[in-house]
């Protein structure tokens, strides 16, 4: 890939290589027999690959049908929509197919142990978050962006920062247990949040809208994992509105979300159980990073001819 990328020409927009440059590139071929071992070696480094993810797909859905079914709830079945939809005229909010389909294969919150209730009745803060221009400096405060939301968590290895006046910081530093959601992305990554657990101080963009919790009434990490899951992305999928390639969804739609609430106690030993389960799938991740960058580093080594075939076993 060194060599490879040594030899990339052309704008930012289409890259290129030469075939001439490509078919002068030197690549070490053992014998054909090595070869065979090591695609086999390569083979079964992807077999256990597949094997972990497979374990981190397993956990996930446990966590999902766990936290459903705890709180008396059921998962419909439909993963596919039809072509054709039939509606009632009377039951029609939203001139929208994909409104009206996400509506009728959303989860009942009726039938459930506990009441749904209007997020909205839980929050006490609502806001944008700051347009102002960043930097790469390290000049000012870190600002938390759509892209730090990965996966129901914030990741915060790639950052900016932004100067901001005393006013300023006084209104978007953020605080332990604010919920940070994408109020604006692809559909599939519109509505994903993330709740920020991090220490020092921090302000959020204005593709982002900050929600504070009453933590008297809801754990923030409960309504976080409602609004990631599938009760809260079937809500989601039929507010949000598509323009241009992007959607979007506002405050107001999101105050309008509806939640299972369960007694302040029993969130919290939900989110216990989350926690082991987030824990195993961490761990999981990081053995298959170690496997990857192993394997990666083995086969390297047995096509240069570095170590004996016979020393490398999975």
């Amino acid at each position: 890939m060194r060599i490879l990328n040594s030899m990339i020409s052309g704008a930012s927009g289409r890259k290129r290589i030469q075939p001439t440059h490509l078919e002068n590139v030197k690549v070490p071929i053992p014998p054909l027999s090595v070869q065979k071992i090591i695609v086999d070696h390569w083979n079964n480094i992807e077999e256990c690959i597949r094997l972990n993810e497979g374990e981190i797909q397993r956990i996930e859905n446990e966590i999902t049908n766990q936290f459903v079914s705890c709180l008396g709830l059921r998962i419909s079945d439909v993963s596919v929509h039809p072509k054709i939809l039939f509606v009632n005229w009377k039951a029609f909010e939203r001139w929208s197919v994909n409104y009206n389909q996400a509506r009728k294969t959303a989860i009942n919150l009726a039938l459930g142990k506990y009441p749904a209730v209007y997020l909205g009745s839980l929050l006490e803060k609502v806001q944008y978050g700051t347009s102002g221009k960043a930097n790469r400096d390290e000049a000012g405060f870190p600002i938390i962006r759509m892209n730090n939301i990965i996966d129901g968590k914030l990741n915060l290895s790639d950052l900016k920062y932004i100067s901001l006046s005393e006013r300023e910081q006084r209104i978007l530093l953020l605080n332990d247990g604010d919920i940070l959601f994408n109020r604006t992305n692809s559909k599939e990554l519109v509505g994903k949040c993330a709740v920020f657990h991090e220490g020092g101080d921090y302000v959020f963009a204005s593709y982002l809208i900050r929600m504070r919790v009453n933590k008297e009434k809801a754990n923030p990490d409960f309504i976080a994992y409602v609004i990631n899951g599938p009760i809260g992305r079937r809500q989601i999928d039929a507010l949000s509105r598509q323009i241009i390639g992007q959607a979007n969804i506002n405050s107001q739609e999101i105050r309008s979300l509806r939640v299972p609430l369960p007694p302040l106690e029993i969130q919290n030993s939900i989110m216990g159980f989350v926690s082991i389960k987030k824990s195993e799938i961490a761990d999981t991740h990081n053995a298959l990073a170690v496997l990857r960058q192993k394997g990666k580093l083995e086969i390297e080594e047995m096509i240069l001819g570095l170590h004996p075939i016979a020393n490398y076993s999975i």
